[in-house]
């Protein structure tokens, strides 16, 4: 079984996620392919530590709300390869201890069941490596990331932000018992640029303010240690203080 790691990306390594990522998915992926959008922060040199430069697609103008184009450019070159399945990894995100050490066998259970994509449940980190919201539906978070190459994935291109980011053709998905530990907003700083970028884009609304909302139903839980895979548990996963919400009121200004 040949598994390919999809991934689209734009300055994750400043952002103190790449290094991270790329660890993760060489544990479980036979190849790695990437889009990079316009990054300015030397990722290139460390994607070639990784892969190879004909598996990268590097874009000519930086166009997030373009997502979606992308994405079909990346999945018409990882398709070049011929993998049996596809996982689309986020640059701020790793797969669980159990995907990154069974991907095969647990990708190899789903074949024998006719299942061609798998939903795995995203636990956000909160201003912490070792604390994960639950309130406000941060909590309720299921991706379509596993996707078997039937021969009929494709992508309708379209501008927008937070469209679905997986591939038209699947059509027997399950969700599995399984997590991906997502660090996007793992940090303040993380949550003020992720609200700053998707304002000047022209989210608005709850959707958009629920990233700086940290009033009364601001729930935290500790993370299971043995979701991280082993390398990944906190240095600091048994002293780390629970944060308590705070203020953006200058954010929000």
């Amino acid at each position: 079984m040949k598994i390919a790691a999809f991934l689209q990306l734009y300055n994750e390594l400043e952002k103190g996620n790449l290094v991270r990522c790329l660890e993760n998915c060489k544990k479980w992926a036979d190849e790695i392919f990437i889009y990079d959008d316009c990054s300015t922060d030397n990722s290139k040199d460390v994607y070639l530590k990784y892969t190879d430069k004909d598996k990268i697609i590097f874009g000519k103008t930086r166009e997030f709300n373009k997502e979606i184009y992308h994405k079909q450019q990346l999945l018409e070159l990882t398709l070049t390869s011929s993998p049996d399945w596809i996982v689309w990894q986020d640059g701020d995100a790793i797969l669980d201890r159990q995907l990154t050490n069974n991907l095969k066998s647990i990708l190899q259970d789903l074949d024998n069941k006719g299942v061609d994509g798998a939903y795995v449940h995203y636990l956000n980190l909160w201003r912490s490596n070792s604390y994960h919201r639950v309130d406000n539906s941060y909590d309720l978070g299921w991706f379509l990331l596993l996707w078997k190459n039937t021969g009929a994935l494709y992508y309708e291109p379209k501008k927008g932000l937070h469209l679905d980011q997986f591939p038209l053709g699947i059509k027997n998905p399950i969700k599995i018992p399984h997590t991906v530990v997502h660090y996007g907003f793992s940090t303040k700083e993380k949550i003020e640029n992720k609200y700053l970028t998707y304002k000047s884009y022209g989210q608005h609304g709850h959707s958009l303010e629920r990233l700086i909302d940290e009033q009364s139903s601001f729930n935290l839980v500790k993370m299971d240690v043995n979701s991280y895979p082993e390398e990944n548990v906190p240095t600091n996963y048994d002293t780390e203080v629970k944060p308590l919400p705070i203020s953006f009121k200058e954010v929000r200004k």
